[in-house]
């Protein structure tokens, strides 16, 4: 028992200083002096006595009884813990219960104490004894429950020698120093000599360099059950950074033989060594208590001084700054993605612009002041029937540059030109050199958040009477989770800055639109210029991926009531019709003349020329796809794998699609829990009698910009469906709409009713739907590995599993 010091001696030293306290604020009359009952002649020693231990009668402070019994409490508490974990856990490293958390919970329980005398009925005296007790379930918990798996009767481990390891597959693996050091694929297995009497845990020791990636261990084992062959027991992804490898095993009799496999390795990985201990080691997570306790204790403060029950009011300074922090912080976020080792590219191209990105081969051309992509196209690609035929340009063994558009024997880019123009030419003016595309992703998906988080709050504004404060605050970092943002940020490749660019102006155009046709009725000039900036927007958005465009059309309800508005002259609205669009118009005619002078055609915008995996040509509008469209972009849910977070994003075909569609990872519109209760609450939403008008808007365009919120995802579907097919990057198309639309939804169900009882029930599910959003979409990130997040920290992988599974 190491720590009996800290045990005895932190609840004692606690008790002692806050006993020092109580006696200066009993002197100082600020915990109150005994009953006037006693006489006055009793001195003053008397009644200080009298005043910090008491009598006995009910109004009588006791100060040092009640922080002697909570000392007391706390020893006895400590050191059954302790107990517990030096003599009943595999505990190998003679930790016990650490000072910082004893620490806490004394300070917790001392000043709940002290408070309790002076301020008892107090909402700070409420809450501060809710704290303490937290602190101890906590920390109880995560000894009986989270650390768990190490209870044992014998704490026993055995170091096995390198000689009982055998390496099966030798082109992969060398010895060296004791070690083994892995290249490749390899497969090792293990006869252990010694064996504890118990065997409950395998722990191997991995080494990787600082910048490797994570790699698939997956452990199995023979025993009396299975003795002529391997039983898997156990997979997981490893960092090989300096955490263990930990395999909970149960093996049936005696334990044969281990197998160890590992695969995807992009780096030498060395095995250092592998151990067999009775039980899990036993490791108290300081951070898991933390996490818990911060959460949980934010609950208790919300309880205690009602916060549920205010309502937004955007003329209080504090409420804003709420919002601000919270939008701030989604904003950070992005940054957890951003790739290390990033580099800019060096222009001039030394090389020529094969092998760039096409945002790079665009600024090459413009400079070049050409439309045609700077590369040289096989003269023999003309002879084949159909170019666009993939089977027949592979049959055909001629080299051509895949995922371009091909026309007239050039080379062109059909992704589109606002990156290039918007952060490509600005970052180049500034660092004389081009943006990796991880920059460029990460810069537009931290605009996305900020649009997002500015589009909510004016769509609220707008349709949401008295919302509540702590739910508008928890939706928006739901609604970041479910915009699709964090699956930009994570791929973070030429695809997905199309898509995350597309959102980025699609959001400014949005909440620039409700802005100027809501907000600022009253402010001619402000209207004017956010009606300007939400047409120049929009088509900005149009420039980055036109089919992601059409989500815009949520806007036509309040625009037409702009034009119909009878308070305003005919004049008025005309000049704030121009406003908008005028800079729509001629960026249109800015976008129709590039596509006039690359494939002859205004309207062509050249996806139907790419060089992919099949011919675009062969696509068209289907109404019979509008089944297999629903199924896909809104329905399909996750697929259960076999490794943390144990779900993540899957492809599926049906193969009844009536010829050929490209299916690819996707996650249905409707697997998000927020989106779904969107889906869910809209015809409640629809029939709920409200205000004839709303900041000017009528019941009736209230209604159809809820609808067209929940009907275009579905236009928008099938659209993608028919003319490309299945992929995550079209489904994040489809979430703008449908997440503005579900948190109107979630937050007009919830409006002004939170302090009601009959709506408690409702809103504490808003609270597990809104929770449910953000913990899937995070898990779902970590089920994507050695991609942006985990990417940027292999380690965080590791750590996240070791707090969520805490069962293995």
């Amino acid at each position: 028992m190491n720590t009996l010091w800290a045990d005895l001696f932190v609840p004692l030293l606690t008790g002692i200083c806050g006993a020092l306290l109580g006696a200066v604020l009993v002197q100082k009359q600020v915990i109150p002096c005994p009953s006037p009952a006693l006489p006055d002649s009793s001195g003053r020693l008397r009644r200080f006595w009298d005043a910090v231990w008491g009598t006995g009668a009910p109004e009588k402070p006791l100060l040092l009884r009640r922080l002697g019994i909570a000392t007391l409490l706390q020893m006895v508490l400590f050191l059954v813990l302790d107990s517990l974990v030096s003599n009943h856990m595999a505990n190998f490293s003679g930790e016990g219960l650490p000072f910082g958390i004893l620490l806490l919970i004394s300070l917790l329980c001392t000043g709940s104490v002290l408070l309790s005398l002076w301020r008892a009925e107090r909402r700070e005296s409420r809450l501060l004894r809710r704290l303490a007790l937290l602190s101890v379930v906590l920390l109880v918990a995560e000894v009986a429950v989270f650390q768990g798996k190490s209870f044992c009767n014998v704490s026993e481990q055995v170091l096995l020698s390198p000689e009982s390891v055998q390496i099966v597959t030798e082109d992969n693996a060398t010895r060296a120093d004791g070690t083994i050091a892995m290249t490749g694929d390899t497969t090792l297995t293990v006869a252990p000599e010694t064996l504890p009497s118990t065997v409950g845990a395998i722990q191997i020791r991995l080494k990787q360099k600082k910048d490797g990636e994570l790699f698939r261990v997956q452990t199995a084992i023979k025993d009396d059950n299975f003795s002529q062959t391997f039983q898997v027991i156990g997979e997981k992804y490893a960092a090989g950074q300096g955490r263990s490898c930990d395999f909970k095993v149960d093996p049936y009799g005696t334990l044969r033989e281990i197998q160890l496999k590992f695969s995807e390795l992009k780096s030498s990985v060395t095995l250092e060594s592998v151990v067999l201990y009775s039980a899990v080691p036993y490791a108290f997570s300081a951070v898991r208590y933390l996490l818990l306790f911060a959460a949980l204790g934010l609950v208790q403060w919300i309880r205690v001084y009602a916060l549920y029950r205010i309502s937004y009011d955007r003329t209080r300074f504090r409420h804003r700054a709420a919002v601000l922090v919270m939008t701030l912080v989604c904003a950070a976020s992005a940054l957890l993605f951003l790739r290390p080792n990033l580099t800019t590219i060096s222009y001039p191209l030394v090389n020529g612009a094969a092998g760039y990105d096409p945002y790079v081969q665009t600024f090459d051309a413009l400079q070049h002041g050409r439309v045609t992509l700077v590369l040289d196209a096989a003269p023999e690609l003309a002879e084949l029937d159909n170019v666009y035929d993939n089977s027949e340009r592979n049959a055909s063994g001629i080299s051509y540059a895949w995922d371009r558009a091909y026309y007239n024997g050039h080379y062109y880019s059909y992704f589109g030109i606002t990156p290039v123009l918007v952060f490509y030419y600005p970052f180049y003016w500034l660092r004389g050199a081009l943006p990796p595309l991880g920059v460029a992703v990460a810069f537009f998906s931290i605009l996305s958040i900020l649009f997002l988080c500015g589009a909510v709050m004016a769509f609220v504004r707008a349709f949401v009477p008295r919302a509540n404060l702590l739910l508008l605050l928890g939706c928006l970092p739901a609604a970041v989770c479910c915009s699709g943002v964090y699956f930009s940020l994570q791929y973070a490749d030429l695809y997905y800055l199309a898509v995350v660019t597309a959102s980025c102006f699609l959001l400014l155009a949005v909440w620039l639109g409700i802005q100027g046709s809501v907000h600022f009725a009253g402010k001619p000039v402000r209207r004017t210029l956010c009606l300007a900036g939400s047409g120049l927007s929009l088509i900005l958005c149009v420039g980055a991926r036109p089919s992601a465009a059409v989500a815009a059309a949520i806007l036509i309800p309040l625009f037409l009531g702009v034009l119909v508005r009878k308070q305003s002259t005919w004049k008025c609205r005309l000049s704030q019709a121009a406003a908008f669009l005028v800079p729509l118009l001629a960026g249109l005619g800015g976008i129709f003349a590039y596509n006039q002078l690359r494939f002859g055609s205004p309207l062509d915008f050249g996806a139907a020329y790419q060089l992919t995996t099949s011919d675009i040509h062969a696509y068209h509008l289907q109404l019979s796809q509008l089944p297999a469209a629903i199924y896909h972009d809104l329905l399909q849910l996750p697929r259960m794998i076999n490794t943390f977070p144990f779900f993540g994003v899957q492809s599926l075909s049906l193969n009844s699609y009536q010829a050929y569609r490209y299916v690819a990872d996707a996650l249905g519109v409707c697997s998000y829990p927020l989106l779904l209760c969107g889906f869910l609450l809209l015809p409640r939403v629809l029939r709920q009698p409200g205000s004839e008008t709303l900041q000017g808007v009528t019941l009736r365009q209230q209604r159809a910009v809820f609808a067209l919120c929940f009907l275009l995802p579905v236009a928008m579907a099938w659209l993608n469906f028919c003319m490309g097919g299945v992929n995550m990057r079209y489904v994040i198309d489809l979430l703008p709409p449908a997440v503005l639309g579900s948190v109107g939804c979630l937050l007009r169900c919830n409006s002004g009713t939170a302090r009601r009882g009959d709506s408690a029930a409702r809103y504490r599910l808003s609270w597990l739907v809104l929770l449910g959003s953000v913990g899937m979409v995070v898990l779902l990130m970590f089920s994507i590995v050695n991609q942006g997040l985990t990417k940027h920290n292999p380690n965080l992988y590791e750590a996240v599993e070791d707090l969520v599974v805490f069962w293995q």
